[in-house]
């Protein structure tokens, strides 16, 4: 069985989800159906081989000490899997990264671990603290390192209770900015679906709603970069730039702009720039309290348009004055239709 690279790298995020005892029940269970199957052994040695510097670029620098033992030992493990195959040297920068992998898979694969001694601290649970804002509301939160995190409304936030001890790793629903406190040592990493983005010290919105077809991240400050696993995707966004994802399509589109609109939400402003329309009628349900429903067959339209702090019945009359479209109300309903 070979893997695609957009399935290698998935199988590295479950390996450090896994490692890191960040795994959900679903994603844990991913791992070991994908390690109990009797091919995944030529899968596994391509992911440590062919991706060994990606593996390793989150690791922190090991005991250099400790490298002919792992060569060792990770040897008798690959003899121990699949025979006497001599395994490609590598340069490790985290020896104990891949101790940890080799554990995994043999504590997976049920080998047993008379060959291999982990030396780390136990595991101790993981428990989250979560923040939400609700429809119609923005949450500003003070995390613990000095960032701070405006959470548009819908959007919900969770922080591992370890958060800031060894890392800094927060998972993130829906839209947020953060302005992010410099940590060369600790960088800041947001997980949101598919989409992983990772900083050092800077200021930046992340739009990445379940619901919508589009997810985006534009730079106000500093460097991003993201990686969306599902599209084997990886760019590096700089100030002024915007991405924006299609979820159906995996289409993309990276430029930079003259003015950040994509966060004039924190002031109430409305900001869109060819956005769907049924995406749109989704902002209007989270941020006014009624409920607007899109009942056409052919409403595919691209909206572009800022709205100050304007009543849901002004928006839609915009909408509509540039679509064609029509509109009824009925108490707090209000179905867009042709």
């Amino acid at each position: 069985m070979k893997n695609t690279q957009s399935e290698d790298s998935k199988i590295i995020r479950l390996m450090q989800l896994y490692i890191e005892n960040r795994c959900s029940d679903k994603e844990r269970d991913e791992l070991l159906s994908w390690l109990k199957q009797t091919d995944c052994y030529d899968p596994i040695d391509s992911i440590l081989n062919t991706h060994w510097e990606r593996i390793m670029n989150e690791v922190r620098t090991p005991d250099q000490l400790r490298e002919k033992e792992l060569q060792n030992e990770f040897e008798l493990i690959r003899q121990k899997i699949r025979g006497t195959k001599k395994l490609k040297k590598h340069k490790p920068s985290g020896l104990n990264w891949l101790l940890k992998v080799a554990a995994v898979i043999l504590l997976l694969l049920g080998i047993g671990t008379s060959i291999y001694k982990l030396k780390d601290p136990a595991v101790t649970s993981i428990t989250y603290t979560e923040f939400k804002s609700a429809h119609g509301k923005i949450k500003k939160i003070k995390l613990t390192d000095g960032t701070l995190v405006t959470l548009n409304s819908g959007s919900s936030l969770k922080l591992p209770n370890n958060f800031n001890n060894k890392s800094r790793f927060v998972q993130m629903e829906g839209e947020a900015f953060f302005d992010v406190a410099k940590n060369a040592e600790k960088p800041f990493i947001i997980e949101s679906g598919d989409a992983t983005v990772k900083v050092l010290g800077t200021s930046f919105n992340v739009k990445a709603y379940k619901e919508d077809k589009l997810m985006a991240v534009t730079v106000a400050t500093g460097k991003v970069m993201v990686n969306i696993d599902a599209m084997d995707l990886q760019l590096k966004l700089l100030p002024n730039e915007h991405l924006s994802v299609d979820k159906n399509t995996s289409e993309f589109s990276k430029t930079t702009i003259e003015e950040n609109n994509y966060s004039k939400w924190i002031s109430g402003i409305l900001y869109f720039d060819k956005e769907p329309l049924d995406d749109v009628i989704k902002e209007l349900n989270r941020k006014y309290d009624k409920k607007v429903i899109l009942s056409c067959k052919s409403c595919n339209q691209q909206i572009s348009g800022s709205h100050d702090n304007k009543s849901l019945e002004a928006v839609i009359d915009a909408i509509c004055f540039t679509t064609g479209l029509k509109y009824t109300q009925n108490g707090n309903t209000i179905i867009i239709h042709e």
